[in-house]
């Protein structure tokens, strides 16, 4: 089942939000720091799961060390991406091709540049909003 979401969240990046490059965390939550995540060979291996996949979180980090021209990231929603708020900033900070964040948010996009995240220009609340789960049905009992 995690591996049809994953895959279908690669095609949403790519089909909604025409992004050229999905890059997947298989093992890891969005509460683990980015720089840490798929660090072992075998979630290397997984990422060859999903078709176009380009591989993971650490293949993202090399590109964004390596690569010389702007990168805009495209995430599906803010807390999918990750939910510290401090280890963003530390991403944005430490790579200077990282100049724009896009989320997806249902029906819109919602644009961040790269100065408002280091600067928290009211920033952090919208990494900060994985709330509990819902009571759906709760029944009161009167006598």
């Amino acid at each position: 089942m995690r591996v049809q979401l994953l895959q279908s969240m690669i095609n949403k990046l790519r089909d909604r939000c025409l992004a050229r490059k999905a890059y997947v965390s298989p093992r890891h939550s969005a509460s683990m720091p980015l720089n840490k995540r798929d660090e072992k060979a075998d979630s290397q291996l997984k990422a060859d799961m999903w078709s176009h996949c380009a591989r993971t979180t650490q293949d993202l980090l090399h590109r964004l060390r390596t690569n010389m021209k702007s990168i805009r990231l495209v995430v599906i929603d803010y807390a999918g991406f990750s939910t510290d708020f401090g280890d963003v900033q530390f991403l944005f900070n430490a790579y200077k091709q990282a100049v724009e964040i896009v989320v997806d948010i249902e029906f819109s996009f919602d644009m961040t540049s790269r100065s408002d995240i280091l600067n928290d220009n009211g920033v952090s609340n919208k990494f900060n909003c994985r709330i509990g789960q819902r009571k759906r049905s709760r029944s009161l009992i009167t006598n």
